[in-house]
């Protein structure tokens, strides 16, 4: 509808004179060179392409690789290649149908499965204790407790609950089911757990900790169904990230949330504990969150210290003196 006369006349090429430095134009069509822009851009495209498609066949290289070096380890250990990898399901009954078949064998037949546990005097995972009693009733569970020589000395709270396991017999390792091997000694941030050494690394976290013991349990917590499954879940992250490594303001507000579940039912998911009273437990007595804790917390807490699959020495029920 309207029209606009150019601002400029285009008469052609601009004589310029010999300077130290020559700028191309910014509205001609065509360069000094006498090379289109749109020719020129395609050069460059074509260029990016071909250093792309040369780091692609790098990766390529070193991915083949490491396929060669892997498959080389496999057979050095003899590994079988299984195809597909393994849901958390099949991890989960696989682990109890192999935990199943040791507590029906004789002693002196399959090892015990050995988890060891690595864990700073300061942040003790008070959840072993519930977790190696409610695994004890229906498999042959060790707990034994060991001090790391990077630790000089234990607190009062750590020597007394050694001596719960004191007296646990002289039967030997291998008449037992599972064997939980708990080392004191000095760790970055949480604890660690080692299953075994020559195919895995250390699982870190208290929480995961007690996923794993949790799917040894029978039922497993992860066959209630999903939702209960993730429900527990979420209690175990919010015991991790918002009691053991949050700050002020987070820990009142999982404080907050666990009083209001507690509102509700006399445990954190119903009318029993379940993993997730074990976890928050545990995080509460490990950063000495009771005195200031809510109502209807402060209650759970206390039944949850008389009952005797949660039960510890009085020492680890109040706050550790520095």
């Amino acid at each position: 509808m309207y029209r606009v006369e150019p601002i400029y006349g285009e008469t052609g090429p601009i004589e310029l004179p010999n300077c130290m430095y020559k700028v191309d134009s910014v509205y001609c069509e065509a360069d000094t060179s006498g090379i289109s822009r749109p020719e020129m851009q395609a050069g460059v495209d074509a260029e990016l392409i071909q250093q792309l498609e040369a780091r692609q066949e790098q990766l390529l290289k070193k991915l083949e690789s490491l396929h060669s070096v892997v498959q080389k380890t496999r057979e050095n250990l003899n590994i079988s290649t299984a195809k597909g990898t393994p849901s958390a399901g099949q991890i989960s009954a696989s682990s109890v149908s192999a935990l199943t078949q040791l507590s029906s064998t004789a002693p002196g037949g399959a090892p015990p499965l050995d988890v060891v546990l690595g864990a700073s005097p300061g942040r003790p995972p008070f959840s072993v204790w519930p977790l190696k009693r409610l695994l004890g009733e229906r498999r042959r569970v060790l707990l034994s407790c060991h001090t790391h020589s990077s630790v000089s000395g234990l607190p009062r709270r750590i020597e007394d609950l050694g001596q719960l396991e004191a007296s646990g017999g002289g039967d030997s390792r291998s008449s037992y089911d599972l064997v939980l091997t708990l080392v004191w000694k000095q760790v970055e941030r949480d604890c660690e757990m080692m299953v075994n050494p020559l195919l895995q690394v250390a699982i870190s976290g208290e929480v995961n900790l007690i996923r794993y013991l949790g799917r040894l349990l029978d039922p497993s917590y992860e066959s209630l169904g999903p939702v209960e499954a993730t429900e527990v879940d979420h209690w175990l992250d919010q015991a991790h990230h918002g009691l053991l490594h949050g700050k002020n303001k987070e820990r009142q507000a999982v404080l907050k949330a666990l009083n209001a579940q507690l509102g509700n039912s006399p445990y954190v998911l119903g009318s029993s504990p379940s993993l997730a009273d074990i976890a928050l437990w545990s995080a509460v007595l490990q950063m000495d969150l009771l005195s200031g804790a809510p109502s209807n917390v402060k209650r759970w807490m206390k039944t949850l210290n008389e009952d005797p699959k949660f039960k510890l020495p009085e020492s680890c029920l109040v706050p550790e003196a520095i």
